[in-house]
């Protein structure tokens, strides 16, 4: 494995963690909605189809909803503390990589440092950064 597949490695495998934790937030928020909406919805359909006579299990259906809305609300706090670690993660992660990049090859003289270019040719402004020798 080069040092230029090691990082590229690294950088996608903070990424998908990042992406993973981001996904999972909103997805549990949604469910959590959704599930919110829809017992809103059977109180409301509950007294029109009762004509308010119904009150008792209007009034209880309401209720639920209420306490999904105190569970979302908690959800929602503990979610965004987790996604926020995620994020704190991948970015002390990358932060290693940038200072360290450990993990990496060693150069000839047995230090980690980030990969140079396969040439050295691409090296002038001048020549529209051709690669020396090249058309």
């Amino acid at each position: 494995m080069t040092s230029v597949t090691a990082m590229c490695t690294s950088v996608k495998d903070q990424l998908l963690a990042l992406a993973t934790a981001g996904r999972v937030f909103y997805r549990d928020f949604i469910d959590q909605l959704g599930t919110i909406v829809y017992t809103a919805g059977i109180a409301i359909a509950e007294t029109a189809a009762s004509g308010g006579v119904a009150a008792l299990w209007t009034i209880n259906t309401l209720n639920d909803a209420l306490v999904e809305l105190g569970n979302l609300l908690i959800q929602t706090i503990t979610g965004f503390i987790e996604l926020q670690s995620t994020t704190w993660s991948v970015q002390n992660a990358f932060d290693v990589m940038l200072l360290n990049p450990t993990g990496f090859f060693p150069g000839e003289d047995g230090v980690y440092r980030w990969p140079s270019t396969e040439s050295e040719g691409f090296n002038h402004k001048d020549d529209d950064w051709t690669l020396d020798g090249a058309d």
